[in-house]
């Protein structure tokens, strides 16, 4: 019985080690599934996953006749802005539209 409550504090420490990295692991993880889906800059769903979604929402509008609500967006004269000001300048309002997006379309 001495011999093994002398181990127990590395054992517990050793435990305690690798609840750390499977919590940093999942952590790690769950960014990269977010990444995935979601643009970097933006924070909003990227092509692929708009897609998906999209096609689940027409799916379910056909079989339980659900409404749904798209929203699409022209940003006119963009290009000229990132031409003539800069990329960060586009960055920058794509980021504050984003943002005023995330707040008024849940």
């Amino acid at each position: 019985m001495k011999d093994k409550s002398a181990r127990l504090p590395q054992a517990i420490e050793r435990e305690l080690r690798q609840a750390e990295e499977r919590r940093a692991r999942l952590r790690t993880e769950q960014q990269m599934n977010y990444f995935a889906r979601h643009d970097v800059l933006t924070g909003l769903w990227n092509r692929r996953e708009f897609d998906t979604l999209l096609e689940c929402m027409l799916q379910d509008a056909k079989e339980n006749q659900h409404k749904h609500i798209l929203m699409y967006m022209d940003l006119d004269q963009f290009k000229v802005l990132n031409d003539t000001v800069g990329h960060a300048a586009g960055d920058a309002l794509l980021s504050q539209i984003s943002g005023l997006m995330g707040r008024f379309c849940a």
